[in-house]
């Protein structure tokens, strides 16, 4: 980020610090909107137990799994729907009804197929793959035809084609995407844990903090995932692509 943006950035971070303690200060019920003060004290709390570490980390975890899964997925049908046109249209119909599904019905088949410690992996998968491969596939399909026809006169492969000219112009909006899954697979990863209440996660945790009426920990826990979104993103986007 250039330096003369970073001040945006955080003046947004501060309007948004400033509207909680604004809400807090008007309602003044910590049931429903804690104190900043309140908040920090159960963030102290939750900082020196080690169950907090341990959930951060098998959500973590399931989240990375299930982006690198749904990011290999989309790449690869991407890359064949380009070089097999039908197979774009053979796939339109899955996507749809990926897209569409309400969560709560897929969660209740998921439960009851796999588990509930799989489960919120698989809604995750359900949620970012279509995502990822209608960008990757409109990203490839932008790339100057002339290029590549250029590339077919000289006798190119499709995989020099594609390591040379497809992946270099459309990486980009591979990044972007990437920060976009981490963030939206996040939110999801979190609904589905608490759907499915698997032990030792961020979503179970949640379900036990909204089932005991302990809203400033509920505040704290998402002030901890605002965080490890924001640290995600900033790693990914100083990601530089070397030479293919």
């Amino acid at each position: 980020m250039k330096k003369p943006f970073k001040g945006y950035y955080v003046s947004g971070l501060l309007f948004l610090f400033l509207i909680w303690i604004i809400s807090s200060a008007i309602i003044k019920n910590d049931l429903a909107v804690p104190r900043f003060l309140v908040v920090v004290q159960a963030l102290k709390i939750m900082i020196i137990d080690s169950a907090t570490w341990l959930a951060i980390g098998n959500t973590c975890f399931s989240l990375l799994v299930t982006v690198l899964i749904c990011f290999g997925v989309a790449l690869l049908l991407s890359i064949l729907v380009v070089y097999f046109k039908g197979l774009e249209l053979f796939l339109s119909p899955l996507l749809a009804v990926l897209r569409t599904i309400p969560v709560i019905v897929v969660m209740v088949v998921l439960l009851m197929v796999f588990g509930n410690r799989q489960s919120p992996m698989i809604m995750t998968g359900f949620v970012l793959l279509p995502l990822l491969y209608e960008q990757y596939v409109t990203a490839f399909k932008t790339t100057n035809l002339e290029i590549t026809d250029d590339l077919s006169l000289l006798g190119a492969t499709k995989w020099q084609a594609f390591r040379f000219v497809y992946f270099p112009l459309s990486f980009p909006v591979v990044l972007s995407s990437l920060v976009q899954s981490f963030g939206l697979g996040l939110k999801v990863m979190v609904m589905a844990e608490y759907l499915a209440s698997p032990k030792q996660t961020i979503g179970y945790a949640l379900m036990q903090a909204v089932t005991t009426l302990n809203t400033a920990l509920v505040f704290a826990w998402t002030v901890i995932l605002i965080i490890f979104v924001l640290l995600v993103e900033t790693l990914i986007k100083k990601i530089r692509i070397e030479k293919w």
